[in-house]
């Protein structure tokens, strides 16, 4: 049974509007990050208003990564560069421990969890994208093998930017920092 979430209705927009509010980059109905946090936008409604909204506040040559729903991308001010499909859950159930403990990621542990999100591919991850939220990370033989971030606010349970190498999925361990992250 599908489970609508309002929260994940407009989840960038709901970040930039209350937990990432200090973070927030704003111009009428658009807000965004800095570029060196998130290349990530949200606009309050999909309307051409606020799509030129955003582009008072992204720099030319600037990349925005924006749910727009049907919003009307005006192309003397945007070019659209890919179109992903955006899948959202829920978990409704607990998963189990892996062995190893998480342990909190600071700003020292970036240059690693820069080259983990380069190999994994989780979504948009920049250099100051760790002051976005609470990350954790699980580590074999002293090196991250995974991380996940509660990357929405500090008040915020949605868990963002899962990330693990091969052998720690097959290893069981990609979960379990997710989980940690609550």
């Amino acid at each position: 049974m599908l489970r609508r979430v309002p929260l994940l209705d407009n989840p960038v927009w709901t970040s930039l509007s209350s937990g990432h509010e200090e973070l927030a980059l704003r111009a009428g109905h658009a807000a965004c990050y800095p570029q060196e946090v998130s290349p990530l936008a949200g606009l309050a409604d999909s309307t051409s208003e606020a799509m030129g909204d955003l582009a008072t506040l992204v720099s030319p040559g600037g990349i925005a990564g924006v749910i727009a729903g049907d919003a009307a991308i005006d192309p003397r001010l945007w070019r659209e560069l890919d179109r992903i499909e955006l899948i959202q859950m829920v978990g409704d159930a607990s998963v189990a421990a892996a062995d190893a403990e998480p342990g909190p990621l600071s700003s020292a542990d970036v240059p690693e969890m820069l080259a983990l999100a380069e190999q994994t591919r989780p979504g948009p991850f920049a250099p100051r994208t760790i002051e976005m939220g609470r990350y954790i990370g699980l580590r074999e033989n002293g090196r991250l093998v995974a991380m996940a971030a509660n990357a929405c606010g500090p008040r915020d349970t949605r868990r963002s930017a899962p990330s693990a190498r091969p052998r720690a999925i097959a290893a069981g361990a990609s979960p379990r920092p997710s989980c940690a992250v609550s």
